[in-house]
């Protein structure tokens, strides 16, 4: 994600079809249907101005793999669950490290990240064991 200074930029919200929620620059992209989804789409909201507080890639993966105040609240957890059941395909398209939007190509590099990970872990499981 492109992050250049960001925290001292107003943040723009815009309602999105594709995926759940991303930032780039100043701008944060929600799905539109997490509108029926209130509690939901709070906290989306404050995840993805959580990418603001920082411009490294350290911080996304912050704010990517630890946990937040949600993580451990079962009925917000069951909420996400039976919303991915539902919407199966916005959740599967989170999970794209690289897309193009409004001519622009953006990037997630937490996802990049897990991707390589993955990667690195498969490569050592096949050569090592």
């Amino acid at each position: 994600m492109n992050k250049n200074n960001k925290s001292n930029k107003k943040h723009i919200i815009t309602l999105i079809d594709h995926g759940i929620g991303y930032c780039t620059n100043n701008v944060i992209e929600i799905n539109r249907i997490l509108l029926e989804y209130p509690d939901l789409f709070e906290e989306i909201l404050e995840h993805e101005l959580e990418h603001f507080k920082g411009s490294s890639l350290m911080n996304d993966i912050k704010t990517d793999f630890l946990p937040n105040k949600y993580s451990f609240n079962f009925k917000r957890n069951l909420q996400w669950f039976f919303f991915h059941l539902k919407h199966p395909i916005f959740s599967l398209q989170t999970l794209r490290p690289v897309w193009h939007n409004k001519g622009a190509l953006n990037y997630n590099g937490s996802v990049i990240l897990s991707y390589l990970f993955f990667i690195l872990i498969f490569l050592i499981m096949k050569y090592y064991f």
